[in-house]
């Protein structure tokens, strides 16, 4: 009687291969990562709706903004909310000063981080009202209020057109630190290098 031959012996090169697994995704370190999609936070942009008041002018929201970038207060996504007071402890927005005549209205006021500082005081100088004014009276204005909060407050003075024409909000930025090292720039008005706002 025949005998059956043994069924043939399949190497390992005929076996079916199994699919490989896919390889672990190697990812760079988390600093080297893009941050998660968060509200963009660029140029000030125009002011909000609710930035308006019989004392407050266009012209002082991009000081707001660029105060609340460097002291990170309010936040880049409160601070196109009010109310528009600034960061109580911190800076202050329309701070009204007690003087020996009478009560003076200033911009901006950034408190001290010690006791032995002063606070500094921020002017915005507009075109219309302290670089071209109707008449001289109000650089004298200027000049007096000046010396009345000069004891109490380091008074610094910005002017709208070095900063009005920067959509990207570096130069106010620029400006107000600069100021909160008491550098101030020359007074257009006196110097003869007052401009118009770009536009």
């Amino acid at each position: 009687m025949r005998s059956l031959t043994a069924p043939p012996t399949l190497g390992k090169e005929s076996l079916p291969h199994r699919p490989r697994k896919p390889r672990k995704v190697q990812r760079a370190p988390r600093e080297f990562t893009f941050p998660e999609q968060t509200e963009h936070t660029g140029g000030p942009g125009d002011p909000p709706a609710a930035f308006s008041g019989a004392k407050i002018s266009d012209t002082e929201w991009q000081p707001y903004w660029a105060l609340a970038r460097i002291f990170n207060q309010p936040s880049p996504r409160q601070v196109r909310n009010g109310p528009f007071i600034g960061a109580p402890g911190i800076w202050v927005y329309q701070q009204y000063i007690p003087g020996p005549a009478t009560t003076t209205n200033i911009d901006f006021v950034v408190l001290p981080t010690n006791g032995l500082a002063k606070p500094t005081a921020f002017r915005i100088q507009t075109e219309f009202v302290h670089l071209f004014p109707v008449d001289g009276s109000k650089y004298m204005y200027d000049v007096q209020q000046k010396l009345a909060v000069s004891g109490e407050y380091d008074l610094v003075d910005i002017y709208d057109y070095m900063y009005l024409g920067d959509p990207s909000g570096a130069s106010i930025i620029k400006l107000i630190k600069a100021g909160l090292g008491l550098i101030e720039p020359p007074n257009p008005a006196f110097a003869g290098t007052a401009q118009r706002v770009p536009r």
